[in-house]
């Protein structure tokens, strides 16, 4: 469920970082963080489920889902 809604806002942010960076290069630059499924409470339907939770976490390269601590991570190593 919501894969379209999830597509559209992905998508967006995504064009907009592209569309900054055109605007303010070389000046400032734009870096976006676009997290897959992480263990979330909003996504706790999800990841409630250690089944479908395993699941999707096969279909990627760490063969893992997401921790807010990692997305943490990655946006304070950007900054």
């Amino acid at each position: 469920a919501a894969h379209a809604s999830v597509a559209m806002a992905k998508g967006a942010v995504e064009g907009m970082a592209l569309s900054l960076a055109a605007e303010l290069a070389p000046q400032i630059r734009i870096n976006v963080v676009a997290p897959s499924l992480t263990r979330t409470p909003l996504a706790a339907g999800i990841t409630g489920n250690e089944t479908l939770a395993q699941g999707i976490a096969a279909m990627h390269a760490l063969q893992r889902l997401g921790r807010p601590e990692d997305v943490g991570a990655l946006a304070a190593f950007l900054v």
